[in-house]
Formats: C-alpha cells, sequence, structure tokens
C-alpha cells in the first residue's frame, strides 16, 4: 500500500517545474489528442485539409505533451508551432465551409483562435531556449561557465571588502 501512495508523488517529481505550469500544457496536448481522436473518427467523410490539419495537430500533441512534461523546451517549441498550425488549418477549413453558421456562430473558430493564442504564449515563452533554466545537461562547457561565474563573484567579493576597508574611519593606509 506504501508504494500506490508513493507513486504519486514520485510521478510528481518527474514533472519539471514549473510543475502545475507544465502539467496544465501536458493537459492542453492530451485534449486536443482526445479532440483529434473524435474528429478522426466521426462517420462523415473527411475533407483532405481537415485531415492535414489533424495530421499537423497529432504530430505536435505527440512531441509536445513529453517535452512538456520534462521542460525540453527546445522539443516543445516547435511542437507547439504545429499545434497552432493544425488549428488554424482547422480554423480556415471552419470558416470556408460555413460549418460555423449555427446557433452560435464563428463559435468554433473564436474559440480555436484564442486556443491558438494561448499556445502562442508559451511558444514565446520558450522558443530559443533548449532547456528549461537549470534543468540543462551537465556538460564540461557548463560546469567550466559554473566555475567562471564563482571565481567572478568570489573576486567582486573581495574587491567590495577591500574597497570598504579603505573606506573606515581610522583605516590609515599611508
Amino acid at each position: 500500500m506504501g508504494a500506490v501512495v508513493g507513486l504519486p508523488a514520485r510521478v510528481w517529481a518527474t514533472i519539471r517545474e514549473p510543475r502545475t505550469i507544465s502539467l496544465l500544457m501536458v493537459g492542453v496536448y492530451l485534449t486536443l489528442l482526445g479532440m483529434v481522436w473524435r474528429v478522426a473518427t466521426a462517420p462523415v467523410p473527411m475533407p483532405p485539409d481537415v485531415a492535414a490539419g489533424l495530421v499537423a495537430l497529432t504530430l505536435g500533441c505527440l512531441a509536445g505533451a513529453p517535452s512538456a512534461w520534462r521542460g525540453w523546451w527546445g522539443v516543445e517549441a516547435p511542437a507547439a508551432g504545429m499545434v497552432m498550425l493544425g488549428l488554424l488549418v482547422l480554423a480556415v477549413e471552419d470558416i470556408g465551409r460555413g460549418v460555423t453558421a449555427g446557433h452560435w456562430p464563428y463559435y468554433p473558430v473564436l474559440l480555436t483562435i484564442s486556443l491558438v493564442l494561448m499556445t502562442a504564449q508559451r511558444v514565446l515563452r520558450i522558443v530559443g531556449t533548449d532547456w528549461e533554466p537549470g534543468r540543462e545537461p551537465d556538460t564540461r562547457a557548463r560546469r567550466a561557465r559554473t566555475a567562471l561565474s564563482v571565481e567572478r563573484v568570489i573576486e567582486a567579493d573581495a574587491l567590495a571588502a577591500a574597497a570598504s576597508r579603505e573606506e573606515e574611519p581610522g583605516c590609515d593606509q599611508t
């Protein structure tokens, strides 16, 4: 029984910081995969542009969910771009075929565009960064940069301490 209780904590520990935001993005990707499955298995003919949008969504979600979970931002940013592309293809298809002319006109298109904008926020936060800060793999170059940073901080502290000793009253250096 103890292993079952510890399992959620161990799974939670595998999600990269910020855990709640990462988990929400994984939820977005998985929800979109569920939507893709529902659309793909619908008993209606599927136009080629819808199929292309669903393929882009599927590829983006399949790459985006694990990369958001593990903090692999260098993979997640392009995956989220694929998700946005797939959503936009579906939105354009929706407008072109007039599917939104029901009870709530343009509701699906506006909902899709708002989802694209929310996903774009994530892309803008992580684009250009391969890993979440502090989660990068340890390499020789990274260790050298860290050591250099530590040396600079020590040197700056020593200079500041020396300067403050020179400014103390009663400390005549002559």
